[in-house]
């Protein structure tokens, strides 16, 4: 093999994990590349077979892709027809420019779910009320080669499913499926082989709906699926005895839980309650996970046992240990310390558990159909003074930190571990936020999307989101659905913002395939507001709920939602232009003028020499400046009448959808002091001054759509206005960095990962000088952009340019910093 194509083959995945079990249709396979200056992609190729030792031979007997060339990026299943709840193996390589092949990489494995939505063909089970616990037992043989258990469940904001092969949790995901829509089951696979014996019991614990598939393989080529439906039990007696729809109150009787989950539990069986068939099974893509476990600082007394204190909020749960307890413990969460610690069980506020012991000398409980947002945990009922070691508070997510950032300034660090720590937290109920019908909480999630996906490892829970999408457009659902009559409100803006996170997604991964897929829906609800619009293009009140939520001084929904319109055509427009439909590209392209000529002649003003938007009010000049609506020969006067309220006022006044945007918009528009300053220094809006929010996760008394605009909004201004980091290209082929390097800095570092491997950044201060290093990921470009004056760094204030290729570089510039106007 030539040198220059001696690349390593890192990280393969498929379906965006190292061995997934229960993959739907066809599969997609990625693999990552150590940077190499000398080596430029050409395509790859992939092998997939029914046996690894096919591959010894070199002759798969299920599907070699032969070159595949293009960008690197996922590569779709298209060998021959899979089977379903099925072992596979896979392997890749890649090739250079000049055909030049890499060695193959490790073998990876995946099995199959239901291939085909017809190959699921197992009963529902419905719960009756709380918690149901459903029984099969079996006998498995000592030929037993491998077993796999696929799990469909569908439920509440609470966990809705825990399944048990003799006791043994089947699963490690601590939420599944967490928030789900009532039209959809969400299906996991699991490999139980370890915990199989020769007599079994499956058992699982759900709220809402469920649906099970066993399958036992034997070494002599037979296998067995056990299946939910007839022949199954359900417990009379489940340890549950208590779990609220909202994941906010359980109780637990160990006692209970001995006998439930042995082949030999002999009590009196019912036949469980069966359900209609599922509209949707669809793969799970956004798992939850327990991204820390965090000890306690310290416990102490309180009036109703023991205090302890976590050291700052976390959502998730938390894992005790009681030591010859012999009565129920009763565990309350609290965000404050000053909380009401006896409440009663369930009450709103006052997060509740209840654990009945086994009479074991040492216990261990960890709730299963519970989560909340807390940082104490008053305990009582124990004899005894516990040590910080007998709580641990665990921290749930479904799209964990994959991005490092450190600088000079604690402050801003801090603002950065809060932002991301926040977006961990919420997006896990991204998809189904707000049930009631109005998606309320969507803007601050998929606003800010281009950041989180940057920060978080938030792939597939933004495509989760896509996939309800597409789903509520067949049963009236909310995300974004058919757009409602003019007898029912909405939150025209949330239902818009799912259009900004697909393109913003689109823009990360350069897939055209999700265009395609998702352009039914996104051009469904276009029509849906073309219908409903007014002669002006504008909106009716009666159609908006909610606005401008949390500001102090809101702009009109009227505004709020023809700029939006405006913003949603643009892209509209992007998104044919990208699926090469000319007709439609030029379409949306001639409504966006319309819309923005529209707006621009009823909300643009010029009265004592200066133009504004609307009412004056900076949610209005905010969004207009963001969304490119504004006239280039008005900006400076529209940026200058948002900079001079902030002063006057000494704060922000924006909502949660402005709020997403506001620091960017400062700063691309030549006022980086002010952003750093209102980020730094939290000049945070009313809506967070009154609930008494400093601390990040932001989980206090704002709800989630209020927590995610202002992490939303830091974390954008972080990644792209501070270590200035934007895709120029879909997919991250060319990307700009452009870097603001104010004198109160004397160092940054940065880094994350993307399509084609990580993005670096750190530069230091020095002796009037600024030392520079950039990593730039395989076969990708960088463009750093240095400012002429590196405090005021705007999009029109661009000094010199570099452009570097894979690998890592290195440069050193004076220091031209002068103190931030």
């Amino acid at each position: 093999m030539q040198e220059e194509f001696a690349v390593k083959i890192i990280g393969i995945s498929c379906c965006g994990e190292e061995r997934p079990v229960g993959v739907f249709s066809a599969p997609t396979f990625f693999f990552g590349i150590e940077p190499s200056p000398n080596f430029s992609y050409g395509g790859c190729q992939i092998q997939v077979a029914t046996d690894y030792r096919y591959f010894i031979n070199g002759f798969p007997d299920m599907w070699d892709s032969g070159t595949v060339r293009g960008e690197m990026r996922p590569v779709r299943y298209a060998g021959s027809p899979l089977s379903p709840f099925t072992r596979y193996y896979w392997r890749v390589r890649v090739l250079g420019a000049g055909n030049d092949a890499s060695d193959f990489s490790k073998v990876g494995e995946f099995v199959t779910g239901a291939v085909c939505r017809s190959d699921w063909g197992a009963g529902v089970f419905e719960s009756e009320d709380g918690v149901s616990s459903v029984r099969k037992p079996f006998f498995a043989d000592d030929t037993l080669e491998s077993a796999f258990l696929f799990i469909a469940a569908s439920g509440s904001a609470g966990n809705t499913a825990a399944a048990y092969i003799n006791g043994n949790a089947a699963f490690a995901d601590p939420v599944f499926p967490g928030p789900a829509e009532p039209f959809v089951m969400y299906a996991e696979g699991a490999d139980v082989t370890e915990y199989i014996r020769r007599r079994n019991s499956l058992n699982i614990d759900f709220c809402g709906r469920v649906s099970a598939i066993l399958k036992l393989n034997y070494s002599d080529g037979r296998s067995e699926t056990i299946e939910s439906g007839d022949g199954w039990e359900l417990l009379p007696d489940t340890p549950y005895l208590k779990a609220a729809a909202d994941g906010r109150c359980e109780e637990y009787d160990a006692v209970k839980a001995q006998s439930v989950y042995s082949p030999d539990y002999s009590q009196e069986h019912k036949i469980p309650k069966r359900g209609n068939a599922p509209m949707y099974i669809r793969h799970r893509l956004s798992y939850s996970v327990c991204s820390e476990k965090l000890t306690a600082v310290s416990v102490k007394p309180c009036e109703t046992g023991w205090l302890f204190d976590f050291g700052r909020t976390v959502c998730g749960y938390a894992e005790t240990v009681f030591r010859d307890a012999d009565k129920p413990v009763v565990i309350r969460y609290h965000e404050y310390a000053d909380g009401r610690l006896d409440a009663p069980l369930g009450e709103s506020g006052a997060p509740c558990c209840v654990y009945h012991p086994a009479g074991r000398a040492a216990e261990r409980y960890a709730p299963t159909f519970f989560r909340t947002a807390f940082r104490y945990v008053s305990v009582e009922g124990l004899t005894y003074r516990p040590s910080v070691s007998d709580a641990l508070a665990v921290s749930l997510t479904s799209a964990p930190k994959k991005a490092e950032f450190s600088c000079s300034d604690e402050d801003l660090n801090g603002v950065f571990a809060g932002a991301v720590n926040t977006a961990s937290a919420d997006l896990l109920n991204l998809p189904t936020d707000s049930q009631d019908g109005n998606g309320a909480g969507k803007p601050g999630f998929t606003l800010a999307a281009d950041a989180f996906l940057l920060l978080n490892d938030a792939e597939n829970v933004f495509r989760r989101l896509l996939e309800s999408m597409e789903d509520s457009q067949s049963v009236g659902g909310y995300i974004p659905s058919e757009f409602p009559s003019s007898e029912a409100k909405t939150d025209v803006a949330a239902s818009m913002s799912a259009i900004i996170a697909a393109w913003s997604l689109y823009m990360y991964c350069g897939d055209r395939e999700l265009l395609a897929g998702y352009y039914r829906s996104a051009d469904a609800l276009m029509n849906a507001l073309a219908s409903v619009s007014n002669g002006d293009l504008s909106f009716d009140a009666t159609l908006l709920a909610y606005a401008d939520r949390y500001a102090e001084d809101p702009v009109s929904p009227g505004f709020l939602a023809s700029v939006f319109y405006f913003r949603t055509a643009e892209i509209m427009s992007m998104w044919c232009a990208a699926l090469r439909d000319r007709d439609g590209a030029e379409k949306y392209r001639d409504l966006a003028m319309r819309i923005g000529t529209a707006v621009n002649e009823k909300y643009l003003h010029f009265t004592a020499g200066r133009y504004f938007y609307e009412n004056g009010a900076q949610g209005a000049n905010t969004l207009a400046l963001a969304f490119g609506l504004c006239p280039e020969k008005a900006r400076p006067s529209v940026t200058e009448a948002l900079v001079d309220d902030i002063r006057l006022k000494g704060r922000l006044t924006v909502g949660h959808i402005a709020n997403t945007y506001i620091f960017n918009v400062l700063s691309d528009n030549g006022y980086c002091g002010e952003a750093y300053s209102l980020v730094k220094d939290g000049a945070l809006p009313a809506y967070m001054r009154e609930n008494g929010v400093g601390t990040f996760p932001l989980c206090a008394g704002v709800g989630p759509t209020a927590h995610m605009a202002f992490a939303g909004g830091c974390a954008r201004w972080i990644t792209g206005a501070l270590v200035g980091l934007s895709y120029e290209t879909p997919g991250g082929r060319r990307i700009r960095i452009r870097p603001y390097m104010p004198e109160e800095l004397n160092e940054v570092s940065f880094r994350t990962a993307s399509a084609y491997g990580d993005i670096s950044l750190y530069w230091q201060r020095y002796d009037g000088r600024i030392s520079i290093d950039i990593t730039v990921p395989v076969d990708c470009e960088a463009v750093l952009c240095l400012p002429v004056n590196n405090s005021r760094l705007g999009n029109r204030d661009i000094g010199e340019q570099f452009v570097f290729r894979t690998g890592k570089h290195h440069i050193t510039i004076n220091d031209r910093s002068t103190k931030s106007l």
